[in-house]
């Protein structure tokens, strides 16, 4: 135990931009993957009830911009240059979805060994968010991207 403790004295704090740069540097390898945590519902203390829609985060009209270059194919090629982080974010969480396998083997308490809770359909590319199909009108016509 005590040499835990003594392992534990020189770590210093990060910086911000520290930080900042090391995940700058894991998203262009790829190693970040979009995941959907309800920071929210964590806080909520009555976590039984559910959160309206309108407690959801919202992304100002400010945030949006105002040229948005994509390309439709196979699937939809969303530019990230000229997207906010919150946007990116957003697009990326709407192409996922839990998974029911997982969560009927977990109820029945089976093994859920390689079985993902999140199906994310989305891809994280370097210069492009890819979307499916499906998500044309969806995206288009999302609540959660336009300021209410």
């Amino acid at each position: 135990m005590g040499e835990l403790v003594v392992e534990f004295i020189g770590i210093q704090k990060i910086s911000r931009l520290d930080v900042e740069s090391i995940v700058a540097a894991a998203e262009l390898k790829g190693r970040v993957l979009g995941i959907k945590i309800d920071l929210e519902e964590e806080d909520n203390p009555t976590p039984w009830k559910k959160l309206s829609n309108k407690s959801l985060a919202v992304i100002p009209s400010s945030e949006l911009p105002e040229k948005l270059d994509l390309v439709v194919s196979n699937e939809i090629y969303i530019a990230k240059s000229s997207l906010s982080a919150p946007l990116k974010n957003k697009l990326i969480r709407m192409a996922a979805f839990q998974n029911p396998e997982f969560y009927k083997a977990q109820a029945m308490r089976l093994p859920v060994y390689d079985k993902p809770r999140i199906i994310g359909c989305a891809h994280d590319y370097s210069e492009h968010i890819c979307l499916p199909n499906a998500l044309w009108t969806h995206t288009l016509s999302c609540e959660c991207i336009r300021a209410s």
